[in-house]
């Protein structure tokens, strides 16, 4: 299954609250950011990251981090 299905197959899960979705890379690709962005990705992070950036993510999304 590729990123962005997956992305799709858990935004069409129904249910009480909306899942956010960090997508992780390992480099700095546009397309594929692209793509998981308009599957429904909220957001990315690029690897390697730090625990400060990770929680700016989630602060960024609206994550309880």
């Amino acid at each position: 299954m590729s990123t962005p299905d997956l992305i799709r197959a858990i935004r069409s899960i129904q249910g009480a609250v909306t899942p956010r979705i960090l997508l992780s890379l390992v480099e700095m690709d546009v397309a594929a950011i692209m793509r998981a962005r308009r599957a429904g990705a909220d957001s990315y992070l690029l690897k390697p990251f730090v625990r400060e950036q990770l929680l700016g993510s989630f602060r960024t999304i609206e994550i309880a981090a």
